[in-house]
């Protein structure tokens, strides 16, 4: 189960619109045509801002309307909501890396260090203090309070 998990996140990671311009084939479009790749990121900018909005305001999770309502906004306002499970992790990661930045003593360093092994606040809260006292710099107390504060 853990795997098909695992290749599911991979391949929504591959797809995710937040991505796009960041592989080969999206430097190679824009050395071609950098008024295409300006506007990619452009609009990057954008989702990202209005999912790190979102993230604050919801801040203990959202439901499905508001979900299905975060999606209506985004397409009205121009945004390729076609793979909404990729913007759904990255809404995810957002507001587990707003979560670990209220945590105390919890470095840039530390946070990244996090986000690049979990995506979710459930994922971090399932793997527990002793799973994430293993990651470089967090030490078995800082850990708890990572625990703690997800909770």
């Amino acid at each position: 189960m853990a795997r098909q998990s695992q290749d599911l996140e991979a391949e929504v990671r591959a797809a995710d619109p937040l991505a796009r311009g960041a592989r080969a084939g999206g430097r190679a479009a824009a050395a071609r045509r950098p008024e295409v790749a300006a506007a990619g990121w452009e609009r990057r900018a954008e989702l990202e801002a209005e999912l790190q909005a979102f993230a604050a305001a919801h801040p203990g999770g959202w439901n499905h309307e508001e979900w299905v309502d975060l999606l209506a906004v985004l397409a009205a306002r121009g945004h390729d909501t076609a793979n909404d499970a990729a913007i759904g992790l990255a809404l995810e990661r957002e507001r587990l890396g707003q979560a670990l930045a209220r945590v105390r003593g919890l470095g840039e360093r530390r946070r990244l260090a996090i986000l690049e092994r979990w995506d979710r606040v459930c994922d971090v809260q399932a793997a527990g203090a002793d799973e994430l006292a293993r990651l470089p710099g967090l030490n078995p107390g800082l850990a708890q309070r990572v625990v703690d504060a997800l909770r």
